[in-house]
Order: structure tokens, then sequence, then C-alpha cells
């Protein structure tokens, strides 16, 4: 394996708006910044349908400002490495000071301090079926897949704002739009309520409150759902030829593990109001960290995270 010469001031783990917030913040302080992205730089934000609460974008779509936060990033001296980070470690002796090793696939490097910033994933309904069709009628990103389903009967199950939103865009190719929630009443933002509302009165969306998911059917592909009433425990059918999942994220604090980071009980990253972990010169920004799930957060963690480390840099010194 190969391990790179030079030792970087931070190594940052994760290329989202929390990530990306991290990277131009620290560049702006003359620290020389690696930047990990095993996937596509703008993270999950890529998958958003509709942004209209980010400031200075009225209406936007994930992918556009993903691209606006890539270029901002590409403007500074940063080095972005487009692998995945698959193992991070002190260097040395725990509590030695002799900063970190980052591991990929293609290599070693290390750096003096490290911003974890993987975000979380989209979590799964665990029913019969659900590993099945995944991909074949079962998806967890509507602007990823949702023209395959283009004057079809698809489902979107969960209450909270990427489910509405994703129902909404949905809605604008699917025949019908099927919201299925276990409880009374969503958790979303009240414009993304009152858009579905809307949307409902037009007869594009259809609720289906009190009510969960527990088999996918089919046989090639996907081609009913059954449901279950949450107070009556009955069960019913429903044809339909896709379903978006949309039920909560699980935090990638595998590294933060390796690290010896303190989590919580559901696994996200325990962290200061500098963002800072139990392990000196680790640092936690965005979705991993389980705050405010918004983009606006995330970008404001990534620039505390970057200066909290550049304090502990020039503390260390």
């Amino acid at each position: 394996m190969a391990v790179s010469q030079k030792v970087f001031d931070v190594a940052i783990v994760g290329g989202g708006p929390a990530g990306m917030s991290a990277a131009v913040y620290a560049a702006r302080r003359g620290l020389a910044v690696v930047l990990f992205e095993g996937k596509l730089l703008g993270g999950t934000v890529n998958e958003a349908t509709e942004i209209d609460n980010y400031l200075g974008f009225s209406k936007t779509h994930g992918m556009e400002l993903s691209k606006k936060f890539a270029e901002h990033v590409k403007s500074f001296p940063i080095e972005v490495r487009e692998e995945a980070v698959v193992e991070a470690r002190a260097a040395g002796a725990a509590g030695a000071g002799k900063g970190f090793s980052v591991k990929t696939a293609n290599g070693e490097c290390r750096a003096k301090s490290v911003v974890l910033a993987m975000g979380a994933k989209f979590q799964a309904l665990n029913v019969p079926g659900e590993k099945e069709f995944a991909g074949k009628g079962v998806s967890y990103c509507a602007t990823c897949d949702g023209y395959f389903f283009k004057g079809k009967r698809v489902a979107v199950v969960g209450g909270g704002d990427s489910a509405l939103s994703s129902a909404l865009y949905l809605s604008d190719l699917a025949k019908e739009v099927l919201i299925i929630h276990r409880r009374g009443e969503f958790r979303a933002e009240e414009e993304w309520q009152k858009r579905v509302q809307a949307r409902v009165k037009e007869g594009k969306i259809r609720l289906a409150l009190k009510r969960n998911v527990v088999e996918i059917r089919g046989k090639q592909f996907m081609d009913s759902i059954v449901l279950e009433d949450a107070e009556t425990k009955a069960r019913t059918t429903e044809k339909l030829d896709g379903i978006f999942v949309y039920v909560g994220s699980a935090p990638l604090s595998m590294l933060a593990k390796q690290l010896g980071v303190e989590l919580t009980e559901k696994g996200f990253v325990k962290i200061n109001d500098g963002c800072s972990t139990n392990v000196p010169g680790v640092f936690a920004a965005g979705d991993i960290t389980g705050k405010l799930l918004q983009i606006a957060m995330a970008v404001a963690q990534g620039a505390q995270a970057a200066l909290s480390a550049y304090s502990f840099l020039r503390s260390a010194k």
C-alpha cells in the first residue's frame, strides 16, 4: 500500500455540505487540506428533489446546489480525492499526539487532525420482499429513479421533509402517488404539508395514514404491498409499480468507532459546541452528528469544525 509522504494539517472524510464547508474554511486559514469522497461531491444533497430553504436560493435542486459547492471547493488549493476511506486510526500509540492515519484502497496518508463528515444513509423498512425487489421497484432516491415510473402508480413511505418533497416530485411524473405514514400526522415542515394537501385535492396524491408496510410482493418486479393498520392491525393490499422509502437515516459512524470517538445510543457522533469530539484532534460535522438534518446546519457545523481544527493545530505547536 502506497503511503503519501505529505502530512496534511486536516483530513476531511466526506464530501457533502459539511465536508466541503470544512474544507473551504480550513483552506482559508492556510491549512493543508485533503478531502475524501468515495462517490459524488455533494453527498445526499444530490438526491434532493427541490430545495427552497437555503439562503440565496429561492428554488434550486440538489445537483445544482452541489455543483455550486464543488466549484467553490475547487477554487481553493484543496486536494480532493475521489476515494472511499476504509480505515482511520491514530498514528502511533493512543494519545501520543502523532496525528492520524487515513487509508483508502489506493493508499494511506497522514494528517494532524481529522474532520468526520460521512453523513448518514437511508434506513430500510426491513420487511419481507424489500431486499429481493431493491432496484426492481423498491428505491430510496426519487430523483435517481423517479423517471422510470412515469405514468405509473407509486408509494412514498415516511412523514418527514424528504418523504413529502419526494412525493411532490413524483406527483409530476407518476399517475398516482400514495403517501404511507405510520402516524396520523406528518412531521415535515408546514410548507411541504400545504403543497401535499393541494396535490391531494387535485387527485395526484393519496394518503394512507396510521399504516405500516409489512410486506412487498411481486414476481420478477414488485407489483404490490401489504399495509397494516397501526391501530386495528387489519391488513390491505395495494397494487403498485414502485415504492420509495424515506423512514429516517442511520449514521455512517464506522470510522468514528475506529478512532475511539464517543457515540450516542443511536450511533451518532457526540460533539461539543465547537464540533470537537472526545478524541483530541478529531472533529465532526453534518448529519453524522444527528443534529438538525438540514443543509444550512451541515454547512455551519463544517465551518465550526474547521475553525476548531485550526485552533487545535495552533495550540499544538
